[in-house]
C-alpha cells in the first residue's frame, strides 16, 4: 500500500533533520512525500500521515483540515514532532483516532489511549562508521540541567571525549559526519537529559552508531526509557554516580554485542507495531 506523507511543518530544515529515520520507521510502505510548508491545507488524501509542529495557541486550520479527512472517512493518522515542553496546543488530538507524537506524557496517553509515543529518532546522515572503539566514553553538548555534575563523575575515564557548545546548533559545533565518528569509536555515550525529557536524538544515534547509551532515572525514580522503548539493555544508573558504577563494572564487549542486536529489533518491531497501528 502506497502511504502518502504530508509534510505540515514550517521549514526545510525541519523536514530535513530527522528525514531518514522517519522514512525508515514508515519503510513498510511504499511513501510519497507531499511538502505543504505554507500550510495550505489543500492535500486530502486517503492512507496519509499528517506530520506536524505547531504552536501554543489553537490552530483552527488544522482541525478543519483534520474535519475533511473524518467527513470523507479517508485513513490517516497524525505525526506529531517535537513537543519537549508539553506547550504546544492538542486540542486537535480530540478530532482524531490515530495520533503518533514524540515524547512520552502519561496525563496525554491517560486522556487520548489512542496515543502512540515514537522514540525521537536520529539526524540526518548519523551513520556508523565502523571504527575501533578506542574512545571509552563521549559527551558532545550543551551543559545545563544535571550534566555539570554528570561530566564531574566521569572526568576520571581515561579514554573519554567531551566536547562542549554554546547552544543548540553551535556553529562551531561538530557536524554530522565528525559526531558519527565520534560516536562509531566510542563504546559508551553519556544521554543526559536535554531541558525537560530525558529522550533525545543522542540516544537513538548512540544506538544507530554502535555505541552504548548511558543514563540515569527520572525525577520519579522510574526508568523513563521503558515506557517509550519496552525492556532495553541501555545502562540506567539511579544517579551518575551509580551509572559510572554500572558503567565501568559491566562487560563492554558482551554489551555492545547486546545492544547492537536489540537495536535492529527494536527498528523492526517498531516498524511492524506503527503499520499494524495505521492500518488498524
Amino acid at each position: 500500500m502506497e502511504l502518502n506523507l504530508i509534510w505540515l511543518v514550517k521549514t526545510q530544515l525541519e523536514v530535513q533533520f530527522s528525514f531518514e529515520w522517519i522514512c525508515e520507521v514508515f519503510s513498510s510502505y511504499e511513501v510519497n512525500h507531499i511538502y505543504d510548508l505554507e500550510n495550505k491545507y489543500d492535500n486530502v488524501l486517503n492512507n496519509s500521515v499528517l506530520i506536524v509542529c505547531v504552536g501554543k495557541s489553537p490552530n483552527e486550520r488544522l482541525i478543519d483540515y483534520i474535519h475533511q479527512y473524518n467527513q470523507k472517512n479517508l485513513n490517516y493518522t497524525i505525526l506529531h514532532l517535537s513537543d519537549e515542553a508539553f506547550e504546544q496546543n492538542i486540542d486537535f488530538y480530540q478530532h482524531s483516532n490515530k495520533i503518533i507524537r514524540n515524547y512520552y506524557n502519561k496525563s496525554y496517553v491517560d486522556r487520548y489511549s489512542k496515543i502512540f509515543t515514537l522514540p525521537l529518532g536520529y539526524q540526518t546522515r548519523i551513520k556508523n562508521l565502523n571504527l575501533d572503539r578506542s574512545i571509552d566514553v563521549n559527551f558532545v553538548g550543551q551543559v545545563k540541567s544535571d550534566r555539570h555534575e554528570m561530566l564531574s563523575v566521569f572526568s576520571s575515564v581515561e579514554k573519554k571525549y567531551f566536547y562542549l557548545t554554546r547552544m543548540w546548533g553551535d556553529p562551531n559545533g561538530l557536524n554530522v559526519e565528525q559526531f558519527s565518528q565520534v560516536l562509531s569509536s566510542s563504546k559508551y555515550t553519556l544521554c543526559p537529559r536535554g531541558w525537560i525529557s530525558l529522550d533525545s536524538f543522542r540516544l537513538n544515534e548512540a544506538l544507530e552508531c554502535g555505541s552504548i547509551p548511558v543514563s540515569i532515572l527520572d525525577y520519579d525514580g522510574s526508568d523513563y526509557f521503558y515506557k517509550i522503548y519496552g525492556e532495553h539493555p541501555f545502562i540506567i544508573g539511579k544517579d551518575w554516580q551509580d551509572a559510572y558504577h554500572r558503567m565501568t563494572t559491566c562487560d563492554r564487549d558482551l554489551k555492545l554485542l547486546e545492544i547492537n542486536k536489540w537495536w535492529i529489533d527494536f527498528k523492526q518491531n517498531l516498524k511492524n507495531k506503527i503499520k499494524k497501528y495505521i492500518d488498524g
